[in-house]
């Protein structure tokens, strides 16, 4: 779609009063540019995910996907399987249906922590996070790979009550000071652990 001078006009107008500052008919036309792929982006995705829910109602225990999808859990991408809960990879998804991973985890991501978020979160390294599972302080839901070994750690706050506080949506942790209210939880945070 070429924008029209009208349309680049009006978005010149909404820009300048949003921002407060004067805008060139090229800002403009750019913003608008930008907001046009936005839309078509999205209506994009729409369409597919309409076409793949559509065929879940003839394959309903899912079906494998075709490049640039990652599973919703750990991240990995390569062998992606979707079914009604979104995007698995094949370790995740058997660790689902052991009842390893709940399927709540795939509805909620604030519902559980990643072995990053802890260090991400509280400053707690990945050495620590495992002694503290190690020594029964911390309960993780572990996937492991075909040989055996860990492929990803899960830890669900609802395993962790009184430990774990709820996932705060913006917490960094910079010089030992923390830029969020997630440590003043009444548990305090993993690191003072």
């Amino acid at each position: 779609m070429e924008p029209t001078p009208e349309r680049i006009q009006e978005m010149k107008d909404l820009l300048e009063k949003k921002s407060g500052k004067e805008v060139s008919a090229a800002e403009a036309e750019e913003g608008l540019r930008n907001l046009v792929n936005l839309v078509e982006l999205m209506w994009d995705i729409w369409r597919r995910d309409e076409k793949r829910k559509k065929r879940l109602e003839t394959e309903p225990d899912g079906f494998p996907l075709e490049g640039g999808y990652s599973c919703f859990i750990c991240g990995q991408s390569g062998d992606i399987w979707y079914d009604k809960h979104g995007y698995s990879c094949q370790l995740c998804l058997a660790a689902r249906k052991k009842r390893i991973i709940p399927v709540v985890a795939y509805r909620k991501k604030e519902a559980w922590y990643t072995m990053f978020d802890l260090e991400r979160f509280f400053g707690v390294k990945s050495a620590t996070v495992r002694k503290f599972i190690r020594d029964g302080k911390l309960k993780a839901r572990i996937v492991l790979n075909e040989a055996g070994k860990t492929h990803y750690y899960l830890f669900m706050i609802k395993d962790n009550v009184g430990l774990l506080p709820a996932k705060p949506k913006s917490y960094t942790v910079r010089n030992g000071a923390s830029s969020s209210d997630a440590s003043s939880h009444e548990s305090g945070s993993p690191s003072e652990w």
